[in-house]
């Protein structure tokens, strides 16, 4: 573990809490950790088609990269919970936002295996608009 790397809170697969564990032991054990995710939508008008923002991962992260994900997604570090998740859109968008405008949508638990990962990722995510 390097010196700056975060620190999440992990969880058996009942998501009671069993812990905490950096981000690449996480990611190389495949514990259960939790994430934000928030899609940026411009709604349809009466001219136009809703439009949904995406965002492309950048090319050195360690699951999925180089491809298309959420507005904004990020993990909730240790001691966080999801209300704090909004930092992720100042963060990567600069958007600053309370947590009370977002519409939730659905905490899901997920288990995602990256093709460009030796593991498997598991996450409960929880995504807003």
């Amino acid at each position: 573990m390097t010196q700056s790397e975060e620190i999440f809170d992990i969880f058996d697969e009942r998501m009671n809490p069993a812990g905490q564990a950096s981000r690449s032991e996480v990611h190389a054990r495949g514990l259960w950790h939790q994430t934000f995710h928030c899609w940026i939508v411009d709604p349809a008008d009466g001219d136009t088609d809703a439009v949904l923002l995406f965002q492309e991962r950048h090319p050195g992260k360690d699951t999925f990269p180089s491809l298309l994900d959420t507005s904004c997604a990020g993990h909730l570090l240790a001691g966080e919970a999801v209300e704090d998740g909004v930092r992720e859109l100042e963060e990567e968008l600069g958007l600053s936002v309370l947590f009370e405008a977002l519409v939730p949508s659905a905490c899901l638990p997920r288990r995602t295996s990256s093709p460009t990962h030796a593991s498997t990722v598991s996450s409960a995510m929880c995504f807003f608009m």
